[in-house]
């Protein structure tokens, strides 16, 4: 029986790892540094060439389950199983190779005491977008989510916690839109566009964030483009566009760069970039002719400055 002056703990981090024990073990290690048995740790995984067994559960005294699929059911999948075994007020998904910054758990902590304060659902943590709102904002529209994050730090997973019951509600949601690679951003969506729950925006990052980039470029931004069949963003086609667009439009940049290496297809290229473009003249026909802007990526590349 747990001591009366030990706390229930009320946050799950949720580990979804596919043949990458090692990474597992050096999070176990750092969720014990920074929290010992105050949180509960659930590693879910797919089974590949290495096998949970690897995982050293030793290295973490808290309540710490390890689960492995009869077989490979992919990201999504793997996530959706591992929900199932949490019964925590609070969860995080926490990426198998996303290091932990020695402030996580007290930036968790004070992120939990904030949506509790202001009955928001998420927080979501910046890890590269100053927010012109200070520390932490409160977000209960979609202008203010979109000013205060970026879209690339509300499509790291590893960069929100959410309340397990909140999450829950938008789970056919997360499955079915699971193919653009951003159905987890959809609750934050859903909820500031229709007034049904709020977020919450902090300035302060979780995660010592390694630039690995283990899928296409180029296919991100052409499966993100799902994003945009749901209701919820379909109405608002134009602030979501111009809220996703430094982020698309840096990833078609580094495609340009795959180009001039031959690593990508110049028609592959060309049929996403179209999309994109055209996407742009009927919802933000502004975002055309910015620095950044899709009409000046050919020229870079033209030019040789393609990344």
């Amino acid at each position: 029986m747990a001591s009366s002056t030990t706390p229930t703990p009320t946050l799950t981090i949720l580990i979804p790892t596919f043949d990458r024990p090692h990474e597992v073990n050096g999070r176990l290690s750092e969720i014990e540094a920074l929290w010992g048995g105050a949180a509960i740790v659930h590693v879910q995984v797919n089974p590949g060439k290495h096998s949970a067994a690897e995982i050293d559960r030793s290295l973490f005294s808290g309540p710490l389950t390890v689960q492995e699929n009869p077989s490979n059911i992919g990201f999504v999948g793997n996530i959706v199983v591992g929900i199932q075994n949490i019964a925590t007020e609070w969860f995080w998904i926490l990426g198998d190779d996303d290091i932990l910054v020695p402030e996580a758990r007290a930036r968790i902590e004070e992120a939990m005491r904030l949506c509790d304060e202001s009955a928001a659902n998420a927080a979501v943590f910046n890890h590269w977008h100053r927010s012109p709102f200070g520390s932490s904002v409160v977000c209960r529209d979609l202008k203010t989510f979109c000013r205060a994050t970026a879209f690339g730090d509300a499509l790291f997973i590893s960069g929100t916690i959410w309340r397990t019951g909140y999450f829950r509600q938008y789970l056919q949601d997360f499955v079915e839109y699971s193919y653009c690679w951003t159905s987890h951003v959809l609750p934050h969506v859903i909820s500031v566009t229709g007034g049904s729950a709020s977020v919450l925006v902090s300035s302060d990052r979780l995660i010592d964030y390694r630039a690995v980039h283990r899928w296409s470029r180029l296919e991100l931004v052409d499966r993100s483009l799902v994003f945009f069949e749901h209701p919820a963003v379909r109405s608002n086609r134009g602030e979501v566009l111009a809220f996703m667009w430094p982020a698309i439009g840096w990833s078609l940049g580094e495609a340009l760069g795959q180009v001039r290496r031959r690593e990508v297809a110049v028609g592959d290229f060309v049929r996403v970039y179209f999309k994109h473009l055209r996407n742009l003249v009927r919802y933000r026909p502004s975002l055309l002719f910015a620095r950044d802007g899709i009409l000046a990526l050919p020229v870079k590349w033209l030019l040789g400055k393609g990344r």
